[in-house]
């Protein structure tokens, strides 16, 4: 038995018909022992506990750092925790190497980003500190798992055992589509945040729209740029619909009403959302980060493109959108890569062979 406490900011663990994160974590939990989850929250959630895994919610709020630490204190203090380990390599990263050298417990640093590799993120003046924050996290740390390849590579410097381990996917969760008919339509699923690049989509759907007139693109998600790119959509004429967040089914329905999903982002995690399309069978168009070139394979499941270059992203698009034939292809490939490569049972025993090695450590 190896009981994890883990420092997450993954709010969708509070989210019960989020199913494939809760589910994913209570797998987790089972075959671990016990797994005490703290998680992030922007808003008030109750406190959870069931088939071994135990939620405490944290609000962020002003000091949000010293109150979740004070939380991991009292657990660290009560239960017999094995191993320790975080989201992210920054400040709740920091937290966890208080907490391994206050308890003397081993440490595990989670990157689920392109962190220290992407030179979009590494220019932004407001990540020079989270650099050499970082840095020292992942010096202290006692193994490191990522689920990108290029931050596998560079966690060579560190004297931390590494593993490359992307994220499991059920894909029993999500039904292929069935009809690769005709299609205008489009979807984009994410934060509406600069970093997702919505604008270079919204300017390849205007060279679409002169090819086909009634195409549509449709933006799953919010954030803080929606006002913004709603008004661009006003600008240019193009016709899109903001849907906000939906829940599994209703994201399901609209991929599969989809020619394809775009991705234009300057830096993703993963790419879940690609995933997720690849699940459902449809084809995916996306920059070269997250999941791309490892699960996203240019010309086979869908295409990689620049995320300066909105006309090539535009002929991308009119591709899939005139070939069903290709959607089909692309859909179908896309489908049996996720099984092969993302299959839930082999990347759920690499994951907690790392953290029982980590407890051992």
């Amino acid at each position: 038995m190896t009981n994890v406490l883990m420092l997450s900011s993954d709010a969708t663990l509070l989210t019960e018909n989020y199913s494939n994160t809760l589910q994913r974590h209570t797998q987790y939990a089972k075959k671990l022992g016990g797994l005490f989850a703290i998680v992030l929250t922007k808003r008030a959630a109750h406190h959870s506990k069931n088939n071994g895994l135990t939620i405490i919610p944290v609000q962020k709020k002003f000091f949000w750092p010293y109150r979740l630490l004070q939380v991991a204190k009292k657990i660290c203090q009560k239960e017999k925790i094995d191993v320790i380990t975080t989201q992210d390599p920054f400040l709740l990263g920091f937290i966890g190497v208080l907490l391994k050298r206050k308890f003397n417990i081993p440490l595990n640093v989670q990157i689920h980003s392109e962190f220290f590799v992407n030179n979009y993120w590494n220019a932004r003046a407001k990540n020079k500190f989270l650099i050499m924050l970082g840095r020292y996290v992942l010096s202290r740390a006692d193994t490191i798992r990522t689920v990108n390849p290029k931050v596998y590579a560079f966690l060579k410097q560190f004297r931390a055992k590494r593993y490359w381990i992307p994220i499991a996917t059920d894909t029993s969760l999500f039904s292929i589509k069935k009809n690769y008919e005709l299609t205008s339509q489009v979807v984009f699923v994410g934060r509406l945040s600069p970093e997702k690049n919505t604008k270079l989509l919204i300017k390849a759907m205007v060279i679409v729209q002169k090819k086909i007139p009634n195409a549509k693109l449709v933006i799953v998600g919010d954030g803080a740029e929606r006002n913004a790119l709603q008004s661009l959509v006003k600008k240019h004429k193009v016709h899109a619909n903001f849907l906000g967040f939906q829940q599994h089914k209703e994201l399901q329905k609209i991929l599969h009403q989809s020619a394809c999903l775009v991705l234009p982002s300057f830096y993703e995690g993963w790419g879940l959302a690609a995933i997720e399309a690849l699940s459902c069978g449809v084809p995916v168009i996306m920059t070269n980060t997250g999941c791309a070139g490892e699960i996203l394979e240019d010309g086979t499941t869908g295409y990689i493109v620049s995320p300066y270059n909105h006309t090539m992203l535009a002929k991308r698009i009119l591709r899939l959108m005139t070939k069903p034939s290709l959607q089909k292809k692309f859909g179908l490939a896309g489908r049996t890569r996720v099984e092969e490569l993302l299959n839930k049972d082999k990347l759920r025993k690499q994951w907690i062979e790392c953290l029982k090695q980590t407890a051992s450590e």
